[in-house]
């Protein structure tokens, strides 16, 4: 393995058999981090990756373990550059760049939009290559098998946008409002009088809908105000929250805004939307999109996303967005690299568990974000959680 990561350097005559950046970067057994000449990047445990030219050829459905396409052809190709997806009558097949060749994540223009790939799978459904029951499964499986910066990792797993500030709301999240409370509807500092907190889990209901569920601690408080809503909301397949303080003006009384619909490309669309009615976004979709579901929270509520993850085998809820240098402070003594020698972390693919490598980039996976069902192990002795 060791010949072939560095064959590119050490011993040109061998690309012919591997190929720089060839398929044994990939590992079916483990998640792998990787370093490359543009950025660092996490490979899935992928099996059976194929070299063609200058691509992967990626079999998903034996990956995933996936039905059959409905139909195959032409019309089943969805192309989200640097990637394509296609259908045979043996299964769907992913295509991507070799890694050494991977576009740098500042530089190319297709990164962009690669950072969104395969978001809406209507097409597929709308032509009759998957039907609307397994199109939410083969997403799933796609964008699993997608390669990503350690930064980054979340976006493509969990629909986490932070740069644009948005957060795509799946099952295992949760939502954590908290709402400062005043005297007399007042918002001076000198009349308050605390903090009302409220806790929603965002669970899978029937159809691949999602469903939002008070937990028990928050059930019975004062809370119901801010939760109301969602659960009283429809079941649509996506939800979508907004943090409309990064990209909108700080006068206006708008804070964060939950989105629901059964049309993705509706999401996608928002947030121009509320540009143009940042004062009252819920009314102006209204008039847009008449089915869709909005709720707007102004300042004085706080909303923000939690995934859950196991901490040394405890279950725990971390802010989303977390990464392993964001919850962790290494001890010293001893240092960062007694640290990550003790650190293990484990991620899910395809329905089961695999630990993530990082020994041929140890450094990178400080940046790694965590995502739901996560399991990281490491020495108490080495480093210690901050506050979460």
């Amino acid at each position: 393995m060791s010949i072939r990561l560095y064959s590119c350097v050490a011993f040109p005559c061998l690309l012919v058999l591997t190929g720089c950046g060839g398929s044994a970067l990939f590992s079916s057994k483990r998640y792998r981090i990787v370093k490359t000449p543009v950025a660092s990047l996490v490979l899935p445990p992928l099996r059976d990756v194929k070299q063609s030219g200058a691509r992967y050829v990626v079999e998903i459905s034996r990956n995933a373990k996936l039905a059959p396409p409905a139909k195959s052809g032409e019309a089943c190709t969805l192309k989200q550059p640097p990637f394509e997806l296609d259908a045979d009558r043996k299964g769907w097949k992913l295509t991507m760049p070799l890694i050494n060749s991977w576009p740098p994540p500042q530089v190319h223009s297709d990164t962009r939009l690669s950072a969104n790939a395969f978001d809406d799978f209507s097409v597929l459904v709308d032509r009759s290559c998957v039907t609307p029951q397994q199109a939410p499964k083969l997403q799933r499986a796609v964008r699993e098998s997608l390669p990503s910066t350690p930064g980054d990792s979340a976006r493509y797993l969990t629909g986490m946008r932070l740069d644009e500030g948005s957060i795509d709301l799946q099952p295992g999240m949760r939502l954590k409002m908290e709402t400062a409370l005043f005297r007399n509807n007042s918002t001076s500092l000198s009349d308050y009088i605390g903090t009302r907190v409220s806790i929603t889990k965002v669970i899978a209901g029937p159809d691949n809908n999602t469903v939002f569920q008070a937990e028990p601690s928050s059930a019975a408080s004062l809370a119901a105000e801010e939760q109301t809503a969602l659960l009283q909301a429809a079941r649509f397949r996506y939800y979508r929250l907004f943090l409309l303080t990064l990209y909108v003006q700080s006068d206006v009384e708008r804070a964060a805004l939950i989105v629901g619909s059964n049309d993705i490309q509706a999401l996608a669309q928002v947030l121009g939307q509320v540009r143009e009615q940042p004062s009252s976004p819920c009314e102006h979709l209204a008039t847009i999109q008449p089915s869709m579901f909005c709720k707007a929270y102004p300042p004085s509520t706080s909303v923000s996303v939690e995934v859950s993850v196991s901490l040394n085998g405890e279950s725990r809820y971390i802010p989303a967005g977390s990464s392993i240098r964001s919850i962790f402070t290494p001890i010293k003594p001893p240092d960062l690299d007694t640290f990550l020698g003790q650190l293990r972390i484990f991620r899910m693919y395809a329905g089961t568990d695999f630990p993530v490598d990082f020994s041929a980039d140890p450094p990178a996976v400080m940046d790694l974000t965590l995502v739901n069902a996560d399991r990281v192990e490491w020495g108490p002795e080495t480093a210690s959680l901050k506050p979460l």
